[in-house]
């Protein structure tokens, strides 16, 4: 048997194969819309490893590679056949390749994909109209159906009355295996075009630009609700949580970019909230704060463990600390708030409190210039540090600019958080704020004050074991050696006060010009093998001229 294929070049072994083929067996497992691996590899590469494993080699390896090969061509075979890796049809494919799919995936749930007649030429619409045949003769398999449509265009109305001539046939279909519908589209598509027929194994909803009967009454399994860039009034508010309430076995809800049209604030109904039992994950982001507002006021979230609430234009005590948030607070475990004018900002402020493995919470707390402790009630200011009795880690970012003591005045109420084991320090500023006075001096001096009391546990942060601390001033360097000394070193402080811990790690990154004496200080203090020092990278050099190139630049 001979080959005209360059063995330099296609030089493939057989286990380098099966790492080929070991993503195919996975495929049920990634997202439904992607292209299937089985169309990336063609049934030509056999015969092309045949070839080259049958080349120029001595006998008894020629024959121990025919044997892996044998494994790998059954194995690829046995693959080939499986239905579930060809249930994925598409108005992407061929009207050939659709078919091919179809009858090799026999009996499978299908995952649908449609793109609207928008994204094709005219040319292709007959082509369209058989694919869009073939999609209605196996409605009764569809397992995942997504619509992609395109922005509306006048010149695209043809093609527009052609997606709802399409949407308008599934009426009176019945897809009785949906569990999941994905709908991209412009208003003008409705779940009013979808399938009459009560769906009960439909578990998710993804929708966007896209009107919605909310009491249609399809939908009684539904656990994934998300919606995105929808026009909602008054009244479609009030159907959307009467929907709600009809879904008992939602886990998660989304909403972003809603844009209700309500010229003044909603007022919640004197009817008693309404109780999502099973709901996980809450997400508002970018809504209307009025909208926000009405919505967390009629909802009680018992067992909610992540709430995300992102809003524009809005100071973050009106959100955080709003009556109808305030509840949240105490039974939610991970919190997100933000109050910035871009997504990609979205988490250069705020609070979180997040939770980890084993119920383990984590407080991270970015603060920027506009934000002080003068502009949040203190009460709430407490409420929210009581979430972080039982955190370990605490994490502060602060800049040179900020309104000095806020931060030493908020981190004082931590007071009551004995479990904290970590704590990191950041700071960011500009070239010129090296020698600015920063926050930091204020929390070190507070981290080195011995309490009033005779009670280790009202120290501040007792137990903490590791301390992080990153780009930091020259004049934070004092105030850090004599915390040390005092918190760590003073044996006289630390037999009357019974510290628990001594201090573990040290991590300095970036510190601008500390010198060797307070590093060996540090080191005697610490002991060996706590202090990690990083030294930061040096500063651009200025251009010297001398009085020459002066005058030549004259």
């Amino acid at each position: 048997m001979s080959t005209d294929v360059d063995t330099s070049k296609f030089v493939i072994q057989s286990f380098q194969l099966l790492e080929i083929y070991s993503p195919v067996l996975a495929i049920r497992t990634g997202t439904p819309y992607l292209d299937c691996p089985i169309y990336r590899l063609p049934e030509e590469i056999i015969l092309r490893i045949l070839l080259l494993v049958l080349g120029d080699t001595q006998t008894l390896e020629r024959y121990k590679r025919l044997g892996e090969l044998m494994l790998v061509c059954s194995y690829w075979e046995s693959l080939s056949d499986t239905p579930s890796l060809w249930a994925h049809v598409s108005s992407y494919q061929p009207l050939s390749s659709m078919k091919r799919s179809l009858s090799k995936s026999k009996d499978a749930p299908l995952d649908v994909v449609y793109t609207s007649y928008v994204s094709e030429p005219q040319s292709q619409w007959s082509e369209r109209m058989e694919k869009d045949g073939v999609f209605q003769a196996n409605v009764h398999r569809w397992k995942y159906f997504e619509f992609r449509g395109s922005s509306w265009h006048p010149h695209s109305m043809e093609a527009t009355a052609l997606d709802i001539s399409f949407m308008d046939s599934l009426r009176h279909l019945t897809p009785s295996k949906l569990e999941s519908i994905s709908l991209h589209s412009p208003t003008f598509i409705s779940f009013e075009q979808l399938f009459t027929a009560k769906t009960e194994l439909l578990r998710h909803i993804s929708i966007e630009r896209c009107g919605i009967p909310w009491d249609s009454g399809l939908f009684v399994g539904l656990a994934t609700l998300i919606l995105h860039n929808l026009d909602m009034d008054g009244p479609s508010l009030n159907q959307l949580i009467a929907f709600l309430q009809a879904s008992p076995r939602l886990v998660k809800l989304s909403m972003e970019d809603l844009h209700p049209e309500i010229d003044q604030p909603l007022h919640p109904n004197s009817t008693h909230p309404i109780t999502l039992q099973l709901l996980e994950t809450f997400n508002i982001w970018h809504v209307d704060p009025h909208c926000s507002d009405y919505l967390l006021s009629r909802l009680h979230i018992p067992k909610c463990n992540a709430f995300h609430l992102a809003q524009h234009d809005c100071g973050l005590e009106g959100i955080a600390f709003s009556p109808a948030t305030e509840h949240l607070f105490l039974i939610l475990r991970s919190i997100t708030v933000s109050c910035d004018n871009t997504h990609v900002e979205l988490y250069e402020r705020g609070l979180f409190v997040t939770s980890g493995k084993r119920g383990e919470a984590a407080l991270k707390i970015e603060w920027s210039t506009d934000l002080t402790l003068e502009a949040w009630p203190i009460d709430k200011v407490q409420e929210l540090f009581e979430l972080a009795i039982a955190a370990s880690s605490i994490h502060l970012t602060v800049h040179t600019d900020i309104k000095r003591g806020s931060l030493s005045k908020l981190l004082r109420v931590m007071e009551n958080c004995p479990s904290v084991e970590k704590l990191t320090l950041v700071q960011h500023g500009r070239d010129f704020d090296l020698y600015a006075p920063n926050e930091v001096d204020g929390i070190l001096e507070l981290l080195s004050k011995p309490p009033v009391v005779d009670d280790a546990s009202q120290w501040l942060l007792p137990g903490i074991k590791i301390l992080v601390m990153i780009q930091h001033t020259l004049m934070t360097q004092e105030k850090l050696v004599n915390m040390i000394r005092h918190r760590y070193a003073d044996r006289e402080l630390r037999e009357t006060y019974k510290l628990p811990v001594m201090l573990q790690t040290l991590r300095i990154e970036g510190m601008s010009g500390i010198n060797p004496y307070q590093l060996e200080t540090m080191e005697t203090i610490l002991g060996p093998g706590v202090l990690e020092y990083t030294a930061p990278e040096p500063l651009p050099m200025l251009r010297s001229y001398d009085s020459d190139e002066v005058e030549d630049d004259r």
